[in-house]
């Protein structure tokens, strides 16, 4: 009578089963640090992509001023990015909020906090020429002179 119940079952065996999740476990593994990585890599590629615009502006607005950008002195509780964002849409006439909106902003401010862009002014002045964006290594080395 078991013989009979047991060719009637359908179904899979534990076993059956517990190969299967190992599977997608590792394929799992395989897969989601790849996945991380192009997340990592297409935010790194917008916070270049809105550097190269905000440079621009600031040629396109020296071209015109026939001076760079004076951002003054940064307030507390705000950033040189801040500052600079806010002169250059003046009017919009040298960025408007299609080219930087509020997220793109506080990716750039977050990324100046962090080390990754550095706002480049001129010597003793507030007047800023261009942003540099740091490599991964520059970021550190420039956190431990900082920190002398």
């Amino acid at each position: 009578m078991l013989k009979k119940f047991m060719k009637n079952k359908k179904g899979f065996t534990l076993i059956e089963l517990v190969v299967v999740v190992a599977i997608l476990g590792v394929l799992a593994l395989l897969i989601v640090p790849n996945v991380v990585n192009r997340v990592n890599e297409a935010r790194d590629a917008v916070l270049e992509a809105n550097v190269k615009v905000i440079n621009n502006a600031i040629k396109m607005y020296y071209t015109i001023e026939g001076d760079y950008p004076d951002i003054g002195t940064v307030q507390q509780g705000s950033s040189k990015i801040e500052e600079l964002i806010k002169v250059l849409k003046t009017n919009n006439k040298y960025l408007d909020n299609n080219d930087i909106d509020d997220k793109a902003l506080d990716q750039l401010k977050k990324a100046e906090s962090d080390g990754k862009i550095d706002v480049q002014t001129i010597e003793g002045t507030d007047k800023v020429t261009h942003i540099t964006i740091n490599s991964p290594s520059d970021s550190t080395s420039s956190e431990g002179t900082n920190s002398q």
